[in-house]
C-alpha cells in the first residue's frame, strides 16, 4: 500500500514537472463548476495544462465540442498546474496529461483516454450517450 502511494505521488509530481515547470496559476481561471443546473447527456473532463503540446494540440477539439455539442456536452477545462485543478486530477486519478474523462448525465465515467483524441474518437463515444450533431 505504501508503494502504491508513493509511485501515485511521484506520477503526480512528474505531471506537475510535466511540459514546463513554468507555474500556471497566476494566469489560469478556474475550471468551472460541474453544476450548472443543466442537465447534459455527456461531460467532457480535459485535464491537461496550457504548455504542453498533445494539451495545445486539443485546445481546437475542445473548441469544436464546444461549438457543435454545446446543448448535449458540456466541456470542464483542468489545468492541472492550479490548485483545482491539481485537486480535481487527484480525485479523478489523472496519471498523464492530457487525459479526457467522459461522464454520463447520471455523472458516472464511461470512457477514459489519455493522450491526444482527435474530435471523431469522441464523436463515436458521444454517440453512445444519444449525442446527436447540432446543426
Amino acid at each position: 500500500m505504501k508503494m502504491k502511494m508513493i509511485v501515485s505521488v511521484l506520477m503526480m509530481m512528474a505531471i506537475l514537472a510535466g511540459c514546463t515547470g513554468k507555474n500556471e496559476s497566476e494566469n489560469s481561471t478556474p475550471a468551472p463548476a460541474l453544476s450548472d443546473n443543466k442537465v447534459y447527456k455527456v461531460t467532457f473532463l480535459e485535464f491537461g495544462s496550457t504548455t504542453c503540446i498533445p494539451c495545445k494540440q486539443m485546445k481546437s477539439v475542445l473548441e469544436a465540442v464546444e461549438q457543435n455539442y454545446s446543448d448535449q456536452v458540456k466541456v470542464v477545462f483542468h489545468n492541472i498546474k492550479t490548485d483545482e485543478g491539481a485537486a480535481a486530477s487527484e480525485t479523478y486519478g489523472i496519471k498523464l496529461i492530457p487525459t479526457q474523462v467522459l461522464l454520463d448525465k447520471n455523472g458516472q465515467e464511461f470512457f477514459r483516454h489519455e493522450g491526444f483524441i482527435p474530435l471523431e474518437g469522441l464523436v463515436v463515444e458521444f454517440k453512445k450517450m444519444g449525442v446527436e450533431v447540432e446543426r
